[in-house]
């Protein structure tokens, strides 16, 4: 059966008490986290004390109170003995905590659960790990591996992985994923698919902003109160969270350059920062890297200045300062203190970080609403005096005269019971050290490894005559050099070093002895006095969230992430843990435990496994082949037992049966390809996902685990089936180097390729330099192997040495070698030396082949230099004939430059030359075609490559579908997608978002998302690009909700959004008149870490310009970053809002800046001239834009025109539309509209009548109104126009036409709209009627 696996919560669960429990694995007890709170409350401590002797080893995830606070008591009180794990950092900084814990308390109350020596002997029995180790138990656990992972959460924070048979176990309590300043967060990719993950819903209800935005409110808020005069205390932790707030702290001030005093108050602040500047390999990749390179120490502390005794804080000058100081809890330590003195003022500012724990005085200031007072208790040690301290010393006197004669009458019975066994033992004046004690207050510079010195008088044995001293002869051992040394008797042990350099250690002032240590060796009598009094609280309080946890969203994607087989969720409260429990039962596994205190789940795997033993002639007769980091074999046996009734796997008794060749992995046929490449065998997909190899082979994937392989086999395919026998391989070479011969050359070429195609490069490199140090003469292709590994590590220096050597070892370099070298080269962009070694092999013996020109042409391609490449074309037909491969690369080439008339020249002269294109050929043709708008050129293209037997792959698809919905042909994409199918291939993501963004471009949004669903269905995931045009979809069809919705899909799917993105977003929002959304969107950009391009910026400059925020756009206007677009964006702001004087610097602006204004800013500007009446300005500004090459548009013929007609000038205005007309601009009806209502205010029905007549003549679409009599004459036109006479019909000079509107007209302050009262009024016309 499967590993045995209990768990029982000791304390923790629907709670947020501390952590602590008890996994079991068979049998092997593990106490996984052994916490306290701030009260040291004795009660919570009974299920630990039932079964800590029971425990075989301590884990330890994290260095504060939660987690290992009750370490010392437990090992002092409940007999827990247990060899405890965790990293070195938790080791240190838990020591410092539980020191702090100590001298907090012991300052304030007569605190007696444990002392300094209870902790350090707590800490003695602990064996350090790094992140990854894997640690074997021994004993009772054998068979257990443990290893710590980054948690995340604090520095050296573990998540812990125990392992048995295969099996993992998770314990993932407090994690976080996100990257901080000073740490790294959790990889889920380590745990994936354990058996059983224990983890916590402390979070589970809790969602976080940003954690730039976090920082930037974070700095923001306490700026604020100390440019109010007040001052900011901050209740820390001792050595956890309050390392990255002093980093948080460290940054601002440096880039903000203030001056306000920052402290860090603990009894151990000094040891605490000295360790962490060790602990860098523990942190953040970024601080990390900043060391190397710089050696800058992230923790060399500028800005925070480190305290231990409060003394120093109230000498400190009286002036805004921000204090960080221990204990979060605010139950004791300094922060208490603090707290008390400061309350009372309302400038000040306490900003709790971390949720307090239950029924502290934190926890009670962080209520909605806060109390507006506080009761509290003061307390502080003060010394005896009078007559209470002659009354302790009196105390002191009589029990030291009863420890006196107890121990007179313990030595008396000692003494007679040991007479004459020992003469050592019997002797009083031998002191046994071991069993010196230290007093539990009294610290020395050694800690507990000190040795007291006990003089005191003998007894003298029963039988002596005559009391005397004895004497011993010291008979030391000697050799040839002296006296023999035993040299424990100078090692100092490793805790008597660690508890020096704990009392001892700290800064360069020795800060931790003036404080702590003051209070740890003052043996002077004294007592604590305690008062309670009640503190107004008119100081401002706030909690800002930096715990380092993962929020609800996050924890609950990383659990599906992770999937465990079962789960078990501890620590959070009672609604927190259901809630998780309830989503990880639908979405995450079945089998979800939350089990309460002392009850025991079972967990074990429902997996069935056994132990055998290999025995030694199994395993003799296994050969094993290496696959990755890994060596797998056929094991062919059959089950037995031994002597002492283990099973064991012995040899078959028969001849094993054959093995059917098998694959091991998921093996992508794209990745095949590459893999082929790598290793000199050309293969190229032909259609239906088929893989051919050379001109004989042929792969096809027949299932997910399957491969079918079709044709002869062929020198071409030898490579395919020699890459995996690497361990035949060594086997040879070691059976030649015993046997001391030689291998014969084609034999060592083909071994040394089999090792360089498996990625043994090094290891061929070796065999060869052995094998010439021996004095073996290669063949050249021996080299080449060799050579073609070296440069594809881009190890060219080397790789030229080699070919440089081989004539020393009778070799000459071949075409190959300088293939090998050229490749290597253009892979690296360094083409110029690729061609220094092409032109020296057309001047000396060795001649460049065809392979050697279509490695070049392909370096050129990818670099386009399409020049360089007619040079070599040239170069080319002197030595050799092009074949498919090299007018594939020259059509590539030319096509994505753009030259599709090359392209297709190449084309047509590859297949006049009697070389048919392949299927890269058509593709690359396709594209350009399609690119270019020419998709009927595209379509016929691909109709001949259908019918030349050329069968199109996906990205041919992709190509011609992307370029028909660019066109808007989106049946003809339909079309081609269902015929795609039919042919068996296969759409990847790329078609799928050019056809969605194709639908969704046309408005076709249920469309668009019945191929997202597809796409789904068929498990492709929806990458970046994917999700953008989806987004952008929804954004431009203005449904803002869904593009919301499928961001957040996005995110939870492990995606980030983009700047593209973001811009598009807020530029929705813009456009839907939704202010506050798009300035969201913006700051979401910023938090996130990005920087605003010119894009953005125009964007969100454009959008408040529009909304009449004209003065906030141009704050955001950055000029190193602008360009023309910027500008134009800002000059239409400008100019919509009337500022013409404004304008005219912007533009001189504009113009130094070396940018040359376009259209569209001169249209802006003539527009803004019109609008004013300034009609001169604006011909001058368009005879100045005509003058500079800038040609006018329709809108500016359009502004003028409007201008001219709103001054009465239609003379002049018929002017500038015939020019218009002469320059080839067609008018719309916009400008007819303009045109035909000055006309109708001047009454020139003749000229209207003239502009109606040419609108129906062009493709103008002219809106018609049916007209009827509505009774007394009135003529109905349309909904809401009636015509009608005043007077009589015989006074038609004079009757005019009174418009009005019904009541039924939806916009009651629109009289009518242009294109109604046009055809109404020209109707009235043609009837004789007078406007």
């Amino acid at each position: 059966m499967g590993t045995s696996v209990q768990v029982t919560p000791l304390c923790g669960v629907y709670s947020e008490n501390p952590l602590s429990y008890l996994v079991s694995i068979d049998g092997f007890n593990f106490l996984v986290d052994c916490g306290w709170n701030d009260h040291f409350d004795p009660s919570i401590l009974q299920p630990l004390s039932k079964i800590a002797s029971t425990i075989d080893a301590v884990l330890l995830s994290h260095p504060d109170t939660l987690h290992l606070g009750a370490l010392p008591y437990a090992m002092k009180q409940f007999g827990l003995s247990a060899q405890v794990f965790c990293t070195e950092p938790v080791f240190r900084l838990g020591l410092l905590t539980m020191y702090d814990q100590f001298l907090s308390r012991k300052q304030v109350s007569e605190f007696d659960l444990f002392t300094l020596d209870d902790i350090d002997s707590a800490f003695q029995n602990v064996t350090r790990l790094t992140y990854a180790q894997n640690h074997h138990l021994s004993g009772k656990g054998e068979g257990i591996v443990i290893s710590p992972h980054v948690a995340g959460h604090l520095l050296g924070g573990t998540v812990w992985k125990i392992t048995k048979d295969g099996e993992d176990v998770i314990y993932a309590v407090d994690f976080n994923h996100r990257k901080e300043k000073h740490l790294n967060g959790i990889n889920p990719s380590s745990f994936v698919r354990p058996a059983i993950l224990i983890t916590d819903a402390y979070n589970a209800l809790n969602n976080q902003p940003y954690r730039r935005q976090m920082d930037r409110e974070f700095a923001d808020t306490i700026k604020k109160t100390l440019r109010g005069d007040g001052k900011v205390l901050l209740p820390v932790d001792t050595a956890g969270r309050v390392l990255e707030l002093i980093q948080i702290l460290e940054s601002c001030w440096a880039e903000e350059n203030l001056n306000y005093p920052i402290y860090f108050l603990t009894y151990v602040a000094s040891s605490t920062i000295d360790y962490v500047k060790s602990f860098l390999e523990w942190m953040s990749d970024s601080i990390a890297k900043s060391f190397e390179k710089t050696r800058d120490n992230a923790f060399l502390l500028k800005h925070v200045t480190l305290l231990v005794n409060k003394n120093e804080l109230d000498n400190a000058p009286d002036v805004p300062k921000v204090v960080l100081a221990s204990m979060a809890s605010l139950e004791a330590g300094f922060s208490h203190d603090i707290f008390v003195e400061w309350a009372t003022d309302a400038r000040n500012l306490v900003l709790f970080t971390e949720r307090g724990q239950f029924g502290t005085l934190a926890r009670m200031l962080q209520a909605d609403p806060p109390p507006k007072a506080v009761k509290v208790t003061m307390s502080k040690r003060v010394p005896l005096v009078g007559e209470e301290l002659i009354a302790y010393e009196e105390e002191q006197n009589r029990i030291k005269r009863e420890e006196a004669l107890k121990a007179s009458l313990i030595k008396e019975e000692e003494s007679k019971a040991s007479h004459g066994t020992d003469t050592n033992m019997s002797d009083p004046m031998v002191i046994d050290a071991s069993s010196t004690h230290p007093l539990p207050d009294v610290a020395c510079p050694h800690g507990s490894g000190c040795r007291d010195v006990f003089i005191d008088g003998f007894v003298p044995p029963s039988s002596s005559v005559a009391p005397m001293f004895p004497f011993y002869e010291n008979a030391s051992e000697w050799d040839d050099f002296g006296e023999v040394i035993n040299p424990d008797d100078y090692v100092i042990k490793d805790e008597d070093m660690d508890q020096a350099g704990m009392l001892v250690g700290g800064d360069m002032d020795a800060k931790l002895d003036e404080a702590s240590a003051s209070l740890i060796l003052d043996t002077k009598p004294s007592k604590v006095i305690s008062n309670e009094s009640t503190v107004p609280v008119k100081c401002s309080l706030l909690y800002m969230d930096f715990e380092g946890r993962s929020d609800a969203r996050s924890i609950k994607s990383i659990l599906s992430h992770m999937a465990p087989l079962k789960l078990v969720l501890v620590h959070g409260t009672a609604e927190a843990t259901e809630h998780l429990k309830q989503h990880c039962v639908k979405q995450v596994c079945p089998h979800v435990y939350a089990p309460q205190i002392e009850e025991t789940i079972d967990v074990t795997s429902d997996l069935c496994a056994y132990k055998v033993q290999l025995s030694e002639k199994l395993m003799s007769n296994v050969l094993f082949k290496k696959l990755g980091d890994y060596e797998i074999a056929w094991v062919d046996s059959e089950v037995g037992k031994t002597e002492n009734g283990t099973l064991s796997l012995l040899p078959l008794s028969t001849a094993p049966p054959p093995h059917k060749s098998i694959l091991v992995g998921d093996l992508k046929m794209a990745n095949f390809k590459q893999f082929l490449a790598d290793n000199g065998v050309q293969a190229e997909f032909a259609g239906g996902g088929a893989l051919r190899c050379g001109e004989y082979v042929t792969l096809r994937k027949v299932g997910d685990a399957s491969h079918k392989g079709g044709g002869p086999v062929s020198p071409n395919s030898h490579p395919i089936y020699g890459l995996c026998m690497v361990r035949e391989t060594l086997q040879f070479f070691a059976h030649l180097q015993r046997a001391s011969k030689f291998p014969t050359p084609f034999t060592c070429n083909k071994l040394l390729h089999r090792l360089t195609g498996s990625d043994c490069g090094e290891l061929s490199l070796k065999i060869l330099s052995h094998l010439l140090s021996k004095g073996y003469v290669p063949h050249q292709s021996s080299f080449n192997s060799v050579l073609s590994f070296l440069c594809k590590l881009g190890h060219f220096g080397l790789a030229q040495k080699v070919v440089n050597s081989m004539p020393r070892f009778g070799c000459v370099p071949d075409v190959v070698t300088y293939n090998s070298l050229i490749d290597g080269y253009c892979k690296n962009s360094d083409i110029e030396q690729a061609c220094f070694i092409v032109n020296k092999m057309c001047l000396g013996q060795c001649r460049p082949d065809l392979v050697t020109f279509n490695i070049l042409f392909d370096g050129f391609s990818k670099l386009k230099m399409e020049k360089e490449s007619f040079v070599y074309m040239g170069l080319m037909w002197k030595c050799c004939l092009p074949n498919v491969v090299t007018y594939s690369t020259w059509v590539d080439m030319f096509c994505k430059k753009g030259d599709l008339g090359m392209g297709y020249k190449l084309f047509n002269e590859m297949v006049s030359v009697g070389v048919w294109p392949n299927s890269i050929a058509f593709t690359s043709l396709i594209d350009g075609y399609c690119k270019a708008g020419k998709v009927e050129v595209a379509l016929k293209l691909f109709g001949e490559m259908k019918g030349s037997s050329v069968l199109p792959n996906v990205v041919t698809y992709a190509a011609l579908i992307d370029g028909l919905c660019k066109q808007g042909l989106l049946e003809k994409a339909d079309s081609l997608f269902s015929k795609m199918l039919e042919d068996g291939v296969k759409p990847n993501s790329a078609l799928y978002t050019s056809i969605i963004d194709g639908h969704f471009t046309k408005g076709n949004i249920d469309t668009a998302m019945k191929y997202m669903t597809k796409m789904c269905d068929q498990g492709i995931r929806l990458d970046i690009t994917s999700y953008e045009v989806v987004i952008w979809g929804f954004c431009k069809n203005g449904q803002l909700d869904k593009a919301s919705e499928v961001l957040r899909t996005m995110v939870e799917s492990g995606l980030s959004p983009d700047k593209i993105m973001l811009t598009t977003f807020m530029d929705a929002h813009f456009k839907a008149g939704n202010l506050k959304a798009a300035l969201e969107v913006y700051q979401d950009f910023l938090v996130r870490g990005f920087e605003p391009d010119v894009v953005t910026l125009s964007t969100l400059i454009d959008g408040l310009c529009k909304h009449g925020y004209l003065q906030d756009a141009r704050g955001y206007f950055c000029r190193e970053k602008a360009n023309e677009i910027s500008y134009t964006v800002l000059i239409d702001g400008i100019c919509k809002d009337g500022q013409l004087d404004e304008v005219e610097l912007v533009v001189k602006e504009m113009s130094d800046a070396g940018f040359v204004p376009d259209k569209y800013m001169y249209t802006s500007w003539i527009a803004e001239l019109c609008k004013q009446g300034k009609l001169i300005e604006a011909f001058m500004l368009k005879n100045k834009m005509v003058q500079e090459g800038v040609e006018p548009d329709l809108l500016t013929y359009s502004s003028i025109i409007f201008g001219l007609a709103m001054k009465g000038l239609m003379l002049e205005a018929k002017h500038v539309f015939d020019d218009m007309l002469k320059r080839g601009i067609s008018p719309d009806s916009a400008v007819y509209d303009i045109l035909i209502k000055g006309y109708l205010k001047e009454g020139n029905k003749v000229a209207v009548l003239g502009l109606y007549d040419e609108m129906r003549k062009k493709p103008l679409k002219v809106p018609t109104v049916e007209a009827k009599f509505a009774g007394r004459g009135d003529l109905r036109c349309g909904e809401y126009v009636t015509l009608c006479r005043f007077g009589d019909a015989s006074h038609k000079g004079s009757s005019p036409v009174k418009h009005q509107l019904s009541s039924k007209a939806p916009y009651a302050r629109i009289i009518i709209r242009f294109e109604t009262m046009f055809v109404a009024v020209l109707f009235a016309l043609k009837s004789g009627y007078n406007l």
